[in-house]
């Protein structure tokens, strides 16, 4: 089985085997040997609220947006813009929605650029909004870091290097397994996760909540079990309830692997550790 080795500028070393040859070849044939960073991702943290300076600003760009879609020709309403989960939910739906939506008289890449326009927008506010599942879950586990291993390049729109995975989501996605050596695909996704759904109190029979079809290149090991003890919790399983689904059924985690060496102990990759570029080499 195809692995890949990610050498930290620390001399700190992470071997990753993948789950099959066909994901390791499709996964290297983009992302190997190109520049790369190691970050920890605080998942469950609650940043400070933004000024309503930059709230107001995201919502003017949203509603100039929609103007923009209506004078292509595009039925659209902003309604009513609140920074709440619920209207950052709904416009999410819209843009998503948006995409198959092309005016006769303008091109894919013409439409995709301006509903990008609201994307990045509602992405920008969305993280910031204090959903009571966000509360519950900083309150447990805001000890909880992933180690995110992405381009060093960022580069998450239609013009980002893109790897389908829809071939492979029978045998990589479901429930996550209690190895806790695993390796997953993050949550920088078309649509949204499971687990950001329930973040954000949405609604996980959506169709752009069906887990990963694909990723942008980044990869993450989380440091604790936090993961799995969110799956399990009471209010997930309440969450899971309210909307009529069976969590066990829900696409929850894309496994792509698993750490097979490390030169020091996962839960032990701190800051320093991610200061410079890391290399990613398959052998």
């Amino acid at each position: 089985m195809a692995h890949i080795a990610i050498v930290c500028a620390t001399q700190e070393q992470i071997d990753i085997e993948f789950v099959s040859d066909e994901l390791a070849e499709s996964w290297c044939s983009l992302y190997a040997g190109r520049p790369y960073a190691l970050d920890l991702d605080p998942v469950f943290n609650l940043p400070q609220l933004p000024d309503q300076h930059m709230v107001d600003e995201r919502f003017d760009i949203i509603r100039d947006t929609y103007a923009q879609m209506r004078a292509w020709g595009y039925d659209c309403d902003a309604g009513q813009l609140e920074f709440t989960h619920e209207c950052l939910n709904r416009l999410h739906r819209d843009f998503t929605t948006a995409e198959q939506h092309t005016p006769p008289d303008r091109t894919f890449a013409e439409w995709l650029a301006l509903v990008d326009r609201i994307n990045e927008s509602v992405h920008d506010l969305e993280r910031y909004v204090h959903t009571p599942h966000r509360v519950w879950a900083n309150q447990l586990y805001d000890d909880h870091r992933d180690l995110l291993i992405w381009p060093d390049h960022w580069d998450n729109t239609r013009g980002g290097a893109w790897l389908d995975l829809t071939d492979l989501r029978s045998q990589c996605l479901g429930w996550p397994p209690d190895d806790p050596q695993s390796v997953y695909l993050n949550t920088s996704i078309r649509g949204k996760s499971v687990l950001q759904a329930f973040l954000e109190h949405d609604d996980p029979r959506e169709d752009d909540v069906q887990g990963h079809w694909g990723t942008f290149g980044a990869l993450c090991i989380p440091q604790t079990s936090a993961r799995l003890a969110v799956y399990e919790s009471q209010p997930f399983e309440l969450w899971c309830d309210q909307h009529g689904v069976d969590a066990r059924s829900l696409p929850l985690e894309f496994c792509v692997g698993r750490v097979t060496r490390s030169t020091k102990p996962l839960d032990q990759f701190t800051a320093k550790d991610c200061r410079y570029h890391i290399d990613v080499v398959k052998y």
